[in-house]
């Protein structure tokens, strides 16, 4: 905790982010909770509580299972012929898994993104009082 961390890139974060590791020292867990990030690295101490990443982890983790699950959905409609039911009972829970899967990675990789920019998620960030 006393050395000083070197400069970290913003793809370096970014991965850390997605690991759900601390995008400063990439050892100790960004989140306390499934989705709730903790107030500051275990390992540098380095703040996180701030950081308010809140819609943009569930758009990417759309975007992300859209695009893997309708091309998927797709491709096996086209060649074997399921009924309504199977379609149901395949792709409802794959897209379930995979949402899980992804949402808190993503939510990492957010929070990395927004600390490497110094954002806190806050809308009236860089307004200055009586604008």
């Amino acid at each position: 905790m006393d050395s000083p961390t070197p400069k970290v890139s913003r793809l370096q974060a970014l991965v850390r982010g997605f690991r759900q590791r601390c995008p400063r020292c990439g050892n100790a867990p960004v989140f306390r909770a499934y989705l709730k990030p903790v107030e500051a690295c275990a390992h540098c101490a380095e703040r996180f509580g701030h950081i308010h990443a809140d819609d943009l982890p569930p758009y990417l983790t759309i975007v992300v299972v859209g695009h893997i699950i309708v091309p998927l959905f797709m491709l096996v409609d086209r060649y074997v012929s399921l009924s309504t039911w199977m379609h149901i009972a395949i792709w409802i829970p794959l897209t379930m898994v995979l949402m899980f899967y992804f949402l808190p990675r993503l939510k990492g990789a957010s929070l990395a993104w927004m600390w490497t920019l110094g954002l806190s998620g806050n809308e009236t960030q860089g307004i200055e009082a009586g604008e």
